[in-house]
């Protein structure tokens, strides 16, 4: 049986550095989400602080090797800090857990999009930096407003409930004006 003429081998990266430092950004805010939710002493912690070990793998080969680890490692980050919901003493730091697993998960998604043979100019650097900070601030802001409204005195969260389906809503047109524009970081 005849070789084949011509292999796939691994072709390196246009922009290492920007790779390297993104990647290395995504492992660190993985490795705090998951100190963090280990810290704070909930019921389950040690299934949970296992499950962001393997989130973290998941993390390093997506930015390292493996960019379609990815998708497991948003799974597993995503959901690390839901168990804080349900006792009081924990939910305060639900949007601190919240801030950091979307963080962690922009960061390996960009890691991942840059094993790629063309190089990332200056301005596409900027550009995506600026969308990973927008992803942040508005976890952070629609997780606020979503904790302060089931303070509020009504018919048992309802506005948590109007808050998060706005915020659904605007992440899904969000997305589907980026796909439609054929943003290529995002389609």
């Amino acid at each position: 049986m005849a070789r084949a003429r011509w292999r796939m081998r691994r072709v390196p990266s246009a922009s290492p550095r920007v790779r390297g430092v993104v990647g290395l950004a995504a492992v660190l805010a993985s490795v705090a989400l998951v100190a963090r939710v280990a810290s704070l002493g909930v019921d389950r912690g040690g299934a949970l602080t296992f499950a962001g070990a393997i989130g973290i793998v998941a993390v390093i080969l997506a930015a390292t090797a493996l960019p379609r680890a990815s998708a497991a490692a948003a799974g597993i980050l995503l959901l690390l800090p839901v168990p804080t919901l349900a006792s009081e003493r924990t939910r305060d730091v639900a949007v601190e857990l919240a801030v950091l697993a979307v963080l962690s998960v922009e960061l390996t998604a960009w890691a991942a999009d840059l094993r790629s043979r063309i190089r990332e100019t200056s301005a596409t650097v900027a550009r995506r930096t600026v969308e990973v900070a927008a992803a942040v601030v508005g976890t952070a802001a629609v997780g606020s407003l979503a904790l302060g409204a089931t303070a509020l005195g009504g018919p048992h969260g309802r506005a948590a409930l109007v808050i998060g389906l706005a915020a659904l809503t605007a992440a899904v047109a969000l997305l589907a004006w980026r796909v439609r524009a054929g943003d290529p970081a995002r389609s």
